[in-house]
């Protein structure tokens, strides 16, 4: 049952999204965020989400906020994959922030994974939610062994919900771990004209990486995933290893902003880099000789300024 206090909240919520006045709104969250429980659902109109007030919890930042989370790259990765028949593969799909919008697109089938089953409740919540019909999503973690291995989504461990971690811990428990390879291998990935993989897995995108190098050799995808002191710290990972591995596949590293990068210029980055923060920012994959390089080059040709190509920014 909602107390008296969240359903005014909730009313509140939804007279600033239909308002959009995202200032005015921060002082009443100021003034409740200490008495609401929730969870409250926010309508972005095309979508919906299940937020929850509690400090740790990943979708609070929406609450707070009042808009979705990551909604450039989304719609980024919207474009891009634009009407054509595609597939969506969310690793590390938590709560569902890429997901759920993405399932909105026509033609677009959305496989997605997370070890952690407090965070697919939650996942399964936001697809009851939305009515959708054509996500798939399965208990693993994505690496580069089919193996089991400990895993702790115990939020009193964590700083938040979206940083659920391999660990052997008093409350860690096995879960399965996959590499899409062979997850994918009794499938026809030829189906799909573009095929979109997002990497958030806490510092274990490069052993993802090495799991799908069959899929990279064999198909046109596009990698998204981010750049982290997690990543790098890692045993297995070197710049050394990620360059060879990244000129085996014919790979090219492009920003957000789609200006190609070096090793050079991640290197300086993480240099930078203030202590206090854990990433670079979100990268982009994609193969040197594929229609989605050329289809990249074709979007910044001219920059700042949205090309009349319907493969890219189809609504």
């Amino acid at each position: 049952m909602k107390t008296i206090i969240d359903k005014k909240f909730q009313e509140i919520i939804n007279y600033f999204l239909k308002k959009n006045k995202n200032k005015i709104y921060k002082i009443f969250y100021f003034l409740f965020k200490n008495f609401i429980k929730g969870p409250f659902i926010l309508n972005f109109e095309d979508y919906k989400f299940f937020s929850y007030p509690q400090k740790k919890n990943l979708s609070r930042w929406m609450l707070k906020k009042l808009r979705p989370w990551d909604s450039d790259t989304i719609n980024l990765i919207n474009n891009l994959l634009g009407n054509y028949k595609s597939l969506f593969v969310d690793c590390g799909v938590n709560y569902g922030a890429y997901s759920i919008p993405i399932s909105k697109k026509k033609n677009t089938t959305v496989i997605s994974f997370d070890p952690s089953r407090r965070a697919l409740s939650e996942l399964k919540n936001n697809i009851k939610l939305n009515n959708s019909k054509n996500i798939k999503y399965y208990n693993y973690g994505i690496s580069d062994s089919v193996s089991k291995s400990f895993f702790s989504d115990n939020i009193d461990n964590f700083k938040n919900s979206g940083e659920y971690s391999f660990a052997r811990l008093q409350t860690s428990y096995k879960v399965d771990t996959t590499t899409l390879d062979f997850f994918f291998k009794r499938l026809n990935l030829n189906i799909y004209k573009i095929i979109i993989i997002k990497l958030d897995i806490e510092g274990y995108e490069f052993n993802a990486l090495l799991g799908m190098k069959k899929i990279l050799l064999n198909n046109n995808v596009i990698i998204f995933f981010e750049f982290s002191r997690m990543l790098i710290n890692k045993k297995n990972f070197s710049f050394k290893k990620f360059k060879i591995f990244v000129d085996q596949c014919n790979l090219t590293i492009l920003d957000l902003s789609l200006n190609k990068i070096n090793i050079k210029d991640i290197l300086h980055k993480f240099s930078k880099l203030e202590k206090k923060r854990n990433t670079i920012g979100d990268y982009i994959l994609v193969n040197k000789s594929s229609i989605n390089f050329k289809s990249l080059e074709t979007m910044y040709t001219i920059k700042g300024i949205k090309a009349s190509n319907p493969f890219l920014f189809s609504k």
